[in-house]
């Protein structure tokens, strides 16, 4: 076997990715939709990949690629998924990047908190790590903005401190609802680190370990 002997993230590395077989295929083959599978690295590569740039088109564009898979970079950016909307459907702007990041996050939000005040079967681990995910991006992105490393989909400090304040209050509405009563209100000051370990508290150390370790995978 091809594969065999290989940990998880060499599966995902051997044999590489090859763009200009798949940019080929999709042009020799019009009528049959071709899925480019992974290696997606964020919006930039997504907008190249789209134009043909990444495909072996040569002219900026030619392919008939009908669908894109992301894993890693959903995994490490999630509200790049924000952004992915406009791509696909051109012609219906959505904000910006800042309105649109804020706009998915307070839904998710009213999402979490209509499950868990219905009492719903989804454990609280599962509600908890999107907002986990978003967290971490949201943490980078802020030290990006310190060490002058913004890029051009980035969301925005004001964005970021406004989704930083509903990801700590949405915490702190959870712990009450749990039955603490004794919970100090949050802080109003910015601290990213902090707020990621708040989900130590809720659904223990262990499973947000094995977050940050899924996350930081290649």
């Amino acid at each position: 076997m091809v594969l065999a002997g290989l940990s998880p993230t060499k599966n995902r590395q051997v044999p590489e990715l090859d763009y200009d077989i798949v940019g080929k295929i999709s042009r020799d083959f019009p009528s049959i939709k071709v899925t480019l599978n992974g290696g997606i690295s964020g919006l930039s590569h997504f907008d190249a990949l789209m134009s043909g740039r990444s495909c072996g088109s040569g002219d900026g564009g030619g392919d008939t690629v009908s669908s894109y898979m992301a894993g890693r970079w959903i995994l490490r950016r999630p509200l790049d998924l924000a952004a992915v909307q406009e791509r696909l459907v051109p012609g219906r702007p959505d904000g910006t990047s800042a309105s649109r990041a804020m706009r998915a996050v307070e839904r998710y939000v009213k999402y979490l908190r209509d499950n868990l005040s219905s009492r719903s079967s989804f454990p609280l681990s599962e509600l908890c790590l999107p907002l986990y995910l978003v967290t971490e991006q949201l943490k980078e992105d802020y030290r990006n903005f310190d060490y002058g490393h913004s890029g051009k989909d980035d969301i925005g400090v004001e964005a970021i401190e406004t989704m930083h304040d509903v990801i700590q209050e949405t915490l702190f509405w959870i712990r009450l609802q749990r039955g603490n009563g004794k919970e100090k209100e949050p802080s109003s000051q910015i601290n990213f680190k902090r707020l990621s370990s708040d989900f130590k508290g809720l659904v223990g150390s262990k499973v947000v370990n094995k977050w940050r370790r899924n996350r930081a995978e290649l």
